[in-house]
């Protein structure tokens, strides 16, 4: 069975609102996924509960407000996070220029933050490392010419 953890990208809502006449979707600038239930459970987390961040975008919204790699949303804006699907949701209809507060687990530690959230970009910035977070039974390693 392969072990592909769903990825996501917290910057792109199922139906950008500016598409039908709207304000522009929040965008926070940030990949995420579930968090790991090995993970959970080491925090204390239940099943359903919080977005691990794999990679924050530099010189987004969640860079300039210190999210960092390896954090885990548990509130956004006043509301609990259950999985990485409601933080999409949650920011994707959240006003643009609106300053949040989000709640976030940082080595064990819960902390606080404001974050300014922006519109989302017309080209979305490239990630640094595409493999960062896939299971490793998915990671093909670096390139060779060796077999």
């Amino acid at each position: 069975m392969l072990r592909a953890l769903i990825l996501m990208m917290l910057i792109l809502p199922a139906e950008p609102r500016a598409a039908f006449g709207e304000e522009a979707s929040g965008w926070i600038g940030v990949y995420i996924m579930q968090v790991p239930p090995e993970t959970a459970r080491s925090l204390g987390l239940g099943k359903d509960q919080g977005a691990l961040v794999f990679e924050v975008i530099e010189a987004g919204p969640a860079d300039k407000a210190g999210i960092k790699d390896g954090d885990i949303v548990v509130e956004f804006d006043g509301k609990k996070i259950d999985n990485w699907e409601s933080l999409a949701d949650l920011a994707a209809a959240t006003p643009v220029e609106k300053e949040i507060e989000v709640k976030l687990l940082r080595t064990g530690q819960e902390i606080t933050l404001r974050l300014k959230v922006a519109p989302l970009p017309k080209v979305i910035p490239p990630r640094r490392n595409r493999w960062a977070m896939i299971s490793p039974d998915l990671n093909p390693g670096p390139r060779t010419n060796q077999m």
